[in-house]
């Protein structure tokens, strides 16, 4: 059995056993080859275990941080909210009132709000600009020219990739400050974590590279030549764990999914945002801002999912991980499996990520973890 590090307290001594038996080779379902959970309690640490291989020969520790890919869009979103109540942002204001170019192809009535709940229409790159596909001005700019798209029979549509660039420009015409200086001052200090919106913003040592599982997990690679073939965020290859682990992901601003964080950094900017002596927003913007903005089927996902302002919400098609939550926590999921998340009304704040990509969607191994944690609560 995998060696598991860290603590807990007694009371989650079941979530130590199901997180070790989660290495284990199992017909039923992919097993980890490096992965961590963290979990608060009231603002205090309840658990902090890690376990397997960050990379090839080298052991997981309590800072090893995989991108966790959509995650990124939670902490994307709180660092907006801190800032717009900062500058006393009206979120039912056009986003154009920022940004005024994002009023090309008819989109001047779009408001703050429905970017933030992905009602804007630009699920996809209608023209994708020439060069890096991941270059920041070039998309946004051709984002701001497009149309907005969305089926009439749909609330919403997931703005898989889209997100980080249209949220993070709105978020940079609002603040003026550079996307590092916010999220260090106004996140990862407050907090006490460590999340970096690019890999290359961290130490090698701290790194987890990601593993493409079949039969067995394998680290991946290759991912700079595959990346020097793609054209546009819209090529579905451009999720590949293979990219993930290239220089040019890493190296790049991809605030809809390419955040890098440890268990602990989710878990840890999660509950400041929920409490602590001095919680990153108080208690009324929170609830605000987890209310839900949206719910039914996802024209992008095709499955129904419910959306707050910038965090899933549970829904029939995207629960968050647990059967036992009701519809009480908020935050965001990772398409691999990573998961960062608050329960205000139970304390709850939860990390975990994982570098075994088994297959995106729903059928994240961090869900029976979830379940077993509220019933410890």
């Amino acid at each position: 059995m995998v060696a598991v590090h860290g603590s807990h307290d007694a009371a989650f001594a079941r979530i130590a056993r199901l997180f070790a038996d989660s290495f284990e080779p199992s017909p039923d379902r992919p097993h980890e080859r490096g992965a961590a959970l963290s979990v608060f309690v009231n603002g205090m640490p309840m658990v902090d275990l890690w376990a397997g291989e960050a990379r090839e020969g080298v052991a997981w520790t309590a800072d090893s941080a995989p991108c966790v890919f959509s995650c990124t869009k939670g902490i994307l979103a709180t660092l907006f909210h801190i800032v717009a109540q900062e500058r006393g942002v009206d979120y039912d204001a056009p986003v154009a009132r920022w940004w005024p170019e994002f009023a090309g192809g008819g989109k001047e009535a779009i408001t703050v709000r429905q970017l933030l709940a992905h009602q804007a229409g630009l699920t996809s790159l209608a023209d994708a600009p020439e060069g890096d596909p991941l270059a920041w001005q070039p998309v946004c700019d051709a984002l701001a020219a497009q149309p907005a798209s969305r089926p009439p029979e749909s609330p919403h549509g997931y703005h898989s990739l889209t997100f980080g660039w249209l949220v993070g420009e709105l978020l940079l015409r609002i603040a003026g400050e550079p996307l590092d200086v916010l999220l260090d001052t106004r996140i990862n200090r407050p907090a006490g974590a460590a999340f970096a919106w690019r890999g290359s913003d961290l130490s090698p040592g701290a790194i987890a590279d990601l593993n493409a599982f079949e039969d067995q997990p394998r680290w991946a690679t290759g991912g700079d030549a595959i990346l020097a073939d793609i054209a546009s965020i819209d090529d579905p290859r451009i999720l590949l764990p293979a990219v993930a682990n290239s220089r040019g992901w890493r190296g790049n601003y991809i605030l809809g999914a390419g955040g890098h964080a440890s268990a602990r950094s989710l878990a840890r900017i999660y509950a400041a945002l929920i409490g602590g002596d001095s919680p990153l927003l108080p208690p009324g913007i929170v609830r605000d801002i987890a209310s839900e903005r949206g719910r039914g089927l996802d024209s992008r996902l095709q499955v129904e999912s419910a959306y707050a302002s910038g965090y899933q919400l549970p829904a029939a098609g995207i629960t968050l991980g647990s059967r036992n939550s009701g519809d009480r926590p908020f935050g965001h999921k990772g398409a691999y499996g990573s998961a960062g998340l608050a329960d205000p009304e139970a304390g709850l704040a939860f990390g975990y990520v994982t570098n075994v990509c088994a297959g995106a969607g729903d059928t994240s191994r961090n869900g029976p973890l979830l379940d077993a944690i509220y019933e410890c609560l």
